[in-house]
């Protein structure tokens, strides 16, 4: 018994319909499959560089990756609901949000919620104060709130129809509109007060890293992302169209926030942002009170601009007349844990 292949099979009005919901939304599981690898990567060296980091960022990053592994388990359950138990009916095909679909939206706000807060947090250092970190926690907070409302009432009225109508277009529009929102604000405040920071923009980067930064580091992909989710939404709530865009988001947002942190230079385990690494150099130089006579070379238990940490003392007796002979008398007290070794301080005392 053989069985015929058409060579050219009927695009029969039911297959174009399984196109045009099961196959976008299998596109966006492929697409966001791939970015998993990438969490998967950057979580694992996150943990690898900076093992002694502060212990609220190692549980916001533990965090953060177990529920995207999560989505990433619920969300083929929902796949494979979609594609193998009702594939012979064509009418369901992804008609209806299955438990799994529902549970994987609910993890997918509290992805995006848990990182919003961070950079919440991280506007408080780069900023100086309060406001914008405000507005941007406030918000995160609002569309966190209507994310949990989507996903229960997307529990009790499963077609995803009734996204068409309101009340439930106007919770899942409102939502992704503030989601959205609160990531346009991110991503420009971090632009500004970064440009702003002399410490960094000291720091010349190829244009490629540049690039990176803004896409990654700034939120601009997420942003774009979510944007292009909410707008697609508004514009066509009957489609499934915007499936694609948020298999999409909440893993942007999670590269957001790992990349944030593995940008950072590492010391002892513990990473260090751009503006933290300057104060610190600062703040040691200016202990130095130059004046004349003897030179002292001084830098105790402070991280130098490649990370190294030197405990130093070397005093310079020039009350000799250089012109003849010079006595040095040093004294050691060094603990030196970089191979590239030391950076010194300057500063000069009167003998």
């Amino acid at each position: 018994m053989s069985l015929h292949v058409p060579a050219n099979p009927v695009h029969t009005p039911e297959l174009a319909g399984l196109d045009r919901t099961i196959g976008i939304l299998f596109s966006g599981y492929t697409c966001s499959m791939v970015l998993y690898g990438f969490v998967f990567f950057q979580t694992y060296t996150y943990f690898n560089d900076y093992p002694n980091d502060p212990y609220p960022l190692r549980i916001l990053v533990g965090l953060v990756a177990t529920l995207d592994t999560a989505s990433v388990g619920v969300l083929t359950d929902a796949l494979h609901t979609y594609m193998i138990v009702q594939f012979p009916v064509f009418a369901q095909a992804v008609e209806v949000a299955t438990l799994t679909f529902t549970a994987d939206n609910g993890l997918a706000v509290s992805i995006i919620f848990l990182v919003q807060m961070f950079y919440a947090h991280r506007l408080v250092s780069l900023s100086g104060g309060y406001i914008v970190p405000a507005i941007v926690g406030i918000l995160s907070m609002a569309s966190f709130a209507l994310g949990i409302v989507m996903t229960a009432r997307m529990h009790t009225n499963p077609a995803f129809d009734a996204f068409a109508y309101s009340p439930m277009k106007a919770i899942i529009g409102t939502c992704q509109g503030l989601t959205a929102l609160t990531s346009i604000l991110i991503f420009i405040s971090m632009a500004y007060f970064t440009a702003r920071n002399p410490s960094v923009t000291a720091k010349v980067k190829p244009l490629f890293d540049r690039i990176l930064t803004w896409l990654l580091v700034y939120g601009g992909a997420a942003a774009v992302v979510q944007l292009l989710y909410f707008a697609v939404f508004i514009s066509l709530p009957a489609r499934r169209d915007w499936m694609f865009f948020q298999t999409l988001a909440r893993r942007l947002f999670a590269i957001n926030l790992l990349t944030t942190l593995s940008y950072r230079e590492a010391h002892r385990g513990k990473g260090a942002f751009d503006e933290q690494t300057i104060q610190r150099s600062i703040g040691s130089t200016n202990r130095a009170t130059p004046t004349l006579g003897s030179l002292s070379f001084n830098k105790s238990h402070a991280v130098t601009s490649r990370g190294v940490v030197v405990d130093r003392t070397i005093d310079v007796d020039t009350s000799v007349d250089l012109t003849s002979k010079m006595a040095y008398r040093v004294d050691e007290d060094t603990s030196v844990s970089d191979k590239h070794g030391p950076d010194y301080m300057f500063t000069t005392s009167h003998n």
